[in-house]
């Protein structure tokens, strides 16, 4: 089932409503009905929910009076969405590197009890009470969300976007097209706002502060300890007064944003060595 089938469906549907507004949980009805087989994991998300937050240019998505209760309100043909107000606040860099990477068998959970990211797994499955699995969003998980981001934009762009995710091993193929259409400020918006969407939802459904996750602030992330590793390892240097677990996070966000540049930007910029090597 294409993704613009699904588009037409949900705005064919809405359209019907008075004020263009309907239940989140009645749309879901009327789409099962009228698009057997239709299911949200088909598109990257878990739920009509979250595919429809990945819509911000489609319908705006708002509570109910009751709990768990969402309504949609479809937007009009000519509302333009100010990116400029509405670019979404931006995650911590150890929460944004570790939700993005591809490495779909990378495991992260919130640590309730010291408020923190963690990687220890043995932690993990002796106080399973204690940790919550951080929603992530490998290449997979990007892959459909970019299918569903081609499905909004023009018909002359549209084909030869999706045409560049033939390949399902790798978003090269995609971003150097976004690149050549002067798409590509407009899907990292469309991805940071979506990832950021999900994680303060997620935030709020389990009780957890979004100032955890979003801001400026820095946390350490809790990794499993290495044996003797204090007595053997060198200590880190630090830069300009930089403490050197920021200097970790800041040489992993540079890989993270190099990895998905392509030859033609990473041209144009000049990055110090001491930012990308470890200074022993």
């Amino acid at each position: 089932m294409s993704d613009v089938l699904v588009l037409q469906k949900i705005t064919e549907v809405v359209e019907r409503t008075p004020g263009r507004r309907i239940l989140l949980s009645t749309l879901g009805l009327l789409l099962r009905q009228q698009l057997p087989g239709f299911l949200p994991s088909d598109y990257g998300h878990r739920t009509l929910k979250d595919l429809l937050r990945a819509l911000p240019d489609l319908a705006v998505l708002t509570r109910g009076e009751h709990p768990g209760q969402w309504w949609l309100t479809l937007r009009a043909a000519d509302e333009v969405v100010d990116t400029a107000v509405s670019a979404p606040e931006k995650l911590l860099p150890q929460v944004w590197n570790r939700v993005i990477d591809f490495d779909s068998a990378l495991k992260v959970w919130f640590d309730l009890e010291n408020e923190r990211l963690s990687e220890d797994g043995e932690a993990v499955a002796s106080e399973p009470d204690r940790y919550l699995a951080l929603p992530r969003f490998p290449l997979t998980r990007q892959i459909e969300l970019a299918k569903v981001w081609c499905a909004l934009q023009d018909e002359a762009s549209r084909h030869s976007l999706l045409t560049s995710l033939d390949d399902e091993s790798s978003l090269d193929g995609f971003l150097a097209e976004t690149t050549r259409l002067k798409l590509r400020p407009d899907w990292n918006l469309h991805r940071r706002r979506i990832i950021a969407d999900e994680l303060r939802a997620w935030a709020h459904d389990h009780g957890i502060s979004a100032a955890l996750l979003f801001g400026s602030e820095r946390r350490s992330l809790k990794r499993p300890p290495n044996p003797g590793e204090q007595s053997q390892r060198p200590p880190v240097a630090s830069a300009g007064g930089v403490a050197s677990m920021a200097l970790d996070e800041f040489r992993r966000f540079l890989h993270h944003m190099i990895d998905a540049m392509t030859v033609e930007e990473l041209l144009h910029i000049s990055v110090p060595g001491r930012f990308l090597v470890r200074v022993t």
